[in-house]
């Protein structure tokens, strides 16, 4: 009798031992018509639905508790936009999933994801909105699409890892600070399709050597190159009198000089290459080319040829 007692105190305390313990299983729940789930096992935060995701203040979402925990973030197809600050400071997530359904990524989204390395944006997406991705400090490299049309205020300002980035040819207009304090961009080429130049797009990209400005820039804001003490070359594709023409704000090429807190000129200041040529890729020889007689060989018994072609190449050095 005493045994059974025991062993059925045992079981009991064991039974809440278990209760107390937190759940090592997934955790998840909906918000408007978003389906989230957290799985602590492999610190994956998945979401699942149709239609766009609710915009969120900065600490609101249900799922963010686990915003120093989450390493992966995957949204499925269904999903059309994510919403304002979604994965605002999620410190350690360092890939996330966009489907090609994704038409919209929201003000502050990926924010502060300081352990982001790199990001592609799917062919579907049109607009990137305001802070975005600002201060993904580990963020090298992101892929934007040519369905973009416009990239907010600050989308990537203070990635300071951001090594190259390519503006696709659908942007019509880059919008204030979107660079600013991007220290590792060394070079960047704005498409045909830009407009207007917004103030300090590229403030204090202090490794930035060289920019290439299409002709049909209307406009380039204030203080859009301060501090750009790097920059060698500045490449416009039209003429001089057409640069001239260009609504410029103030203090656009220059720096704040410490001492007096003036705004002076680069020093030197970068060279203009005026009616710049982007110079186009060679084209490339096709690699199944006999690099004896230029020729590709096809069919049964002209490859017999191109394999007596290819010892000749070899022991007589390559014509082609």
């Amino acid at each position: 009798m005493k045994t059974g007692k025991k062993v059925l105190s045992i079981l009991l305390a064991l039974l809440m031992l278990a209760l107390c313990v937190p759940a090592a299983f997934a955790a998840g729940g909906t918000e408007g018509n978003i389906n989230w789930n957290y799985d602590e096992s492999t610190k994956t935060l998945t979401l699942s639905g149709s239609g766009e995701m609710l915009d969120y203040p900065e600490d609101d979402p249900a799922w963010y508790p686990y915003h120093e925990e989450a390493t992966k973030v995957v949204i499925e197809d269904g999903i059309t936009k994510i919403g304002s600050c979604a994965f605002y400071k999620f410190t350690a997530l360092e890939s996330v999933t966009i489907p090609s359904g994704v038409q919209s990524i929201g003000g502050g989204a990926f924010a502060e994801c300081t352990a982001l390395e790199s990001v592609t944006i799917p062919s579907g997406v049109q607009s990137i909105d305001g802070y975005a991705f600002y201060c993904c400090t580990a963020l090298e490299s992101v892929t934007i699409p040519s369905s973009v049309q416009s990239i907010g205020n600050y989308a990537f300002d203070d990635c300071i890892a951001l090594e190259s980035v390519t503006i696709p040819s659908g942007v019509q207009s880059i919008g204030e600070g979107v660079f600013w304090n991007c220290t590792a961009l060394k070079s960047v080429t704005i498409p045909s399709s830009v407009q207007r130049i917004d103030s300090y797009a590229f403030c204090d990209c202090t490794a930035l050597k060289s920019v290439t400005i299409p002709s049909g820039v209307q406009r380039i804001g204030d203080y859009a190159f301060r501090g750009c003490t790097a920059l060698k070359t500045v490449n416009y594709t039209g003429s001089e009198a057409d640069w001239n023409n260009i609504q410029k704000g103030k203090n656009i090429f220059t720096y704040k000089d410490k001492a007096t807190g003036n705004y002076l000129p680069l020093d030197p200041m970068p060279t203009f290459n005026y009616n710049y040529v982007e110079p186009q890729p060679e084209p490339q020889p096709d690699p199944n080319m006999c690099h004896w007689c230029g020729k590709v060989h096809e069919g049964f018994f002209q490859k017999i040829i191109g394999f007596f072609h290819n010892i000749l190449a070899r022991i007589f050095g390559a014509k082609y």
